[in-house]
């Protein structure tokens, strides 16, 4: 069995969190709970059947806010596409209130 990630962990002797937390900065791991608090909140949002734009708005916002936190954020396909639903909504809520 080849397994390089796991003979790597058992030579270096410490857990990869404690291992790239240094090279990530201290703020990275609470920008990873909220990322994640965030991400869960939209998921529950939906699952909820929130449907309405003034409900879901805040909470994908709240997400894409702190999914650009990251540094390469802006690489990620996924963060366009959070913009674009972002975008969508806020039109959609702009041109219903009209």
């Amino acid at each position: 069995m080849d397994h390089p990630a796991a003979l790597h962990r058992i030579q270096v002797g410490v857990p990869a969190t404690v291992e790239h937390s240094s090279e990530a900065g201290p703020e990275t791991a609470k920008w990873v709970a909220e990322t994640t608090q965030n991400f869960i909140t939209f998921v529950d949002a939906l699952k909820l059947r929130m449907r309405a734009k003034d409900q879901l708005y805040p909470v994908l916002q709240e997400l894409v806010t702190s999914c650009a936190r990251f540094k390469g954020s802006k690489d990620w396909e996924g963060q366009s596409k959070m913009v674009g639903w972002c975008v969508g909504v806020l039109l959609a809520v702009y041109w219903t209130s009209s």
